[in-house]
């Protein structure tokens, strides 16, 4: 497996580098990132393997300086330093991605048009205090970028005329990804009422 890992890092078969900082450089990552997939190796099978020194985890300081060293000494491809919960994150959602395209190969093509279409599709709405009505819960994206559901928290926000919340701690709307099977079965469900 790890052997799959250097040939694609060798032979540059990704379109994205990346190193994920985890606490201490023992849990650390590095990440190739191809079109469908995230192919991680922890660093200190790196550093072994290309520089023959150990990373055991017992470094000093959660091994800040030999991340140091690590980052600008020993990778001299470009990469972009991410935290854990960034790479779960651009993990879940290249899952998603691929959940996606196995997907819209089973619909038909009425379907895959109605999916195209959507743009902004309102699931709920509410009136604010100008009489005017705002989407309280709402999806938007592509098929090919994903879908997203906006959620409204705040009850109160001043940018959607609720009140007086400026939404400074806080957000306005929960986002989350949305699978193309769920928007596609709120999209006909939609339609249907119309």
């Amino acid at each position: 497996m790890n052997q799959n890992w250097f040939k694609k890092f060798e032979q540059k078969e990704y379109k994205n580098l990346y190193y994920v900082e985890r606490g201490h450089v023992y849990y650390d990552l590095l990440v190739l990132e191809t079109e469908t997939n995230l192919h991680a190796l922890p660093i200190p099978i790196f550093v072994e393997y290309y520089f023959n020194e150990k990373i055991d985890g017992n470094e000093i300081n959660f091994g800040k300086e030999e991340r140091f060293y690590i980052q600008h000494d020993y990778i001299k491809e470009p990469f972009q330093v991410i935290d854990g919960d960034e790479y779960y994150k651009m993990k879940e959602w290249k899952e998603e991605l691929n959940k996606t395209k196995k997907f819209l190969s089973s619909i038909t093509e009425e379907e895959r048009k109605l999916l195209e279409n959507i743009d902004y599709l309102v699931i709920e709405e509410i009136e604010n205090q100008f009489g005017r009505e705002i989407a309280s819960d709402y999806i938007d994206g592509s098929i090919e970028g994903g879908f997203y559901r906006h959620t409204l928290v705040c009850a109160s926000s001043e940018s959607v005329g609720l009140g007086i919340c400026q939404c400074i701690n806080h957000e306005t709307y929960v986002t989350e990804p949305i699978s193309a099977q769920e928007v596609l079965e709120l999209a006909k469900k939609q339609k249907s009422t119309v």
